[in-house]
């Protein structure tokens, strides 16, 4: 199955990147108080790296190896506030793992809450998978509330994983069965 184009949420709207979207992503990706966050966005995040981001990105969700989103504000602009995806998708056993970031002034407002709500209704009413996941750095205790909200479990530490800002991060581990999600 193949993840839709476009996908319309209560306030918010998810949107394939496009080309024209490369400034407004260099300009939330390029602020460390965001990418301190993430697993692969670097700091300092370079110039080119959302056009990069952008063009890799369609060709994986071409593939339907990746579905890269950008999250738009329903009746605003239409200029990303910032991104989710579907990644590490695994077909023969129907898992993946999926993730978002916005930029800092939209922080506190509950749009990772819905974006996150948004992966997972994608994940698995549409694309049937079994399994879902994401992963945390245990200083971000916001994001953390999130994937509890949707019911999501902590199954296991992966101890000093990444190396970023100059110092060995432990990685924490969610995840939710599709039986768990419905249940909610």
């Amino acid at each position: 199955m193949k993840a839709p184009e476009k996908i319309n949420g209560k306030r918010l709207i998810l949107r394939r990147f496009n080309h024209v979207d490369a400034p407004a992503v260099y300009e939330y990706a390029r602020l460390e108080s965001v990418s301190r966050w993430t697993i692969y966005m670097p700091h300092p995040y370079p110039k080119m790296g959302a056009l990069k981001f952008i063009m890799d990105a369609n060709i994986k969700f071409n593939k339907g190896r990746q579905y890269n989103y950008a999250v738009v504000l329903k009746g605003g602009k239409d200029e990303p506030i910032g991104g989710c995806s579907i990644h590490d998708i695994d077909t023969a056993n129907k898992n993946a793992y999926f993730g978002y970031v916005l930029g800092k002034r939209h922080w506190g407002k509950g749009y990772a809450t819905e974006a996150a709500g948004m992966m997972l209704e994608l994940g698995f009413k549409t694309l049937k998978f079994h399994k879902m996941s994401a992963n945390v750095f245990p200083e971000n205790p916001a994001s953390e509330r999130i994937l509890k909200k949707y019911g999501m479990i902590l199954e296991g530490i992966q101890r000093e994983k990444y190396f970023k800002k100059g110092k060995w991060r432990d990685l924490l581990n969610y995840g939710i069965l599709e039986k768990e999600y419905r249940k909610r």
